[in-house]
């Protein structure tokens, strides 16, 4: 469980650093859809991840 919220606060951490500004700009007041959007896409691969690490525990993914 703690594997899952260090990954979920690292992915979601680094989405927001990493997400275009020229989307959120072009968006202008529905900057927010852009931000959630790109929330869930780091929350999903964080998930995968995780998903990929459980099924095979011996194996580093790096």
């Amino acid at each position: 469980m703690q594997m899952f919220f260090i990954t979920t606060c690292y992915v979601v951490g680094t989405t927001f650093l990493l997400l275009p500004t020229a989307t959120i700009i072009d968006s202008k007041q529905y900057g927010w859809v852009a931000q959630l959007w790109s929330t869930r896409f780091g929350i999903a691969i964080g998930a995968i991840w995780i998903y990929l690490s459980s099924q095979h525990p011996d194996l580093s993914l790096i």
